[in-house]
């Protein structure tokens, strides 16, 4: 059976593993019920994970959940309706599908997408089938039902995960959980705002192989060593890059956020002053750590 040691960091997190229990983090940061028997840790040393949940069913295998936390100093000053626009003309089907090839083989199944009101916000969801490939040719199917909540000055992501044949034997878990999260970012000092975002370029089409991040304008990545042929390349953070094929931004230009696989590029620079479309950067970077470390510790039971 998959187990978690609880981490009994009464400073962090008050829990017990009671039907229905309410954790409550004491910073401020969010509150979520747990059905019963699901068991909980903090991690002790995560920067932005805040909380992992896990359940066995025998014969029906393992799930787990995990919470995400990022300021994102950059969204200070937008209203929660500027905020809720920007995530819902970016929150596609079309982008999902991309996400979800990023960390998996391209097989990717967007069962359902979409948003539902809170108060006074918006709360985006996506559940999704998709396949990984490890060493070995290992081709395991997972199922994932993430939500984004993004609030002026923080993106809290809680999802959960498990292998696809299990799916249902959670569903209803997994509804409960995420509708009970509720974050409280009211309560958080605001954070300064900072430098929106870093780039990434990696040599490997799948986010792998060597990587290069950069927190400037390039005019000419040969210069710097890399090829002009780059595998993938992702935004980190609240922000938009432009990369073009040629030297000194030239020949085909896009605007970049979030996970892009298959890319070329001669050039890139920030987009400065970034738009608000650049805060599905933060949503894309945050998506794809809840995954893979959703997915190490599902496979470590």
């Amino acid at each position: 059976m998959f187990r978690f040691v609880t981490v009994l960091l009464l400073s962090a997190l008050v829990s017990d593993a009671h039907a229905g229990t309410k954790f409550t983090d004491n910073r401020g940061r969010f509150s979520v019920v747990a059905p019963e028997g699901w068991q909980s840790t903090v991690p002790e040393k995560n920067e932005h994970v805040t909380f992992y949940m896990a359940k066995s069913i025998e014969n029906s295998g393992t799930a787990v959940c995990v919470f995400f936390i990022r300021e994102t100093p950059e969204t200070n000053s937008k209203s929660q309706a500027e905020i809720d626009h920007a995530t819902s003309a970016e929150l596609t089907k079309e982008y999902w599908e991309r996400l979800f090839r990023s960390v998996g083989n391209g097989t990717v199944n967007i069962k359902k997408h979409g948003s539902r009101d809170a108060v006074n916000r918006k709360i985006h969801y996506v559940v999704v089938d998709y396949a990984t490939i490890y060493s070995g040719d290992e081709v395991v199917y997972y199922s994932a039902h993430d939500e984004i909540h993004a609030l002026p000055g923080a993106m809290h992501s809680p999802g959960c995960l498990t292998n696809t044949p299990d799916y249902e034997a959670f569903a209803s878990d997994f509804d409960a959980i995420l509708n009970s999260y509720t974050p409280q970012s009211g309560l958080i000092a605001r954070a300064p705002a900072k430098h929106p975002s870093v780039a990434t370029l990696y040599a490997g089409a799948n986010f792998d192989g060597t990587a290069r991040v950069v927190g400037t304008a390039i005019p000419d990545v040969a210069a710097l060593g890399w090829p002009q042929q780059t595998g993938s390349f992702a935004v980190s953070g609240y922000g938009e890059w432009q990369v073009c094929e040629g030297t000194n931004y030239t020949g085909k230009c896009s605007v970049l956020v979030g996970t892009n696989p298959g890319v070329k590029i001669g050039s890139l620079r920030p987009v400065t002053p970034p738009s608000l479309r650049g805060i599905a950067s933060a949503i894309s970077t945050e998506t794809v750590l809840l995954l893979n470390e959703a997915k190490k510790r599902l496979r470590s039971q």
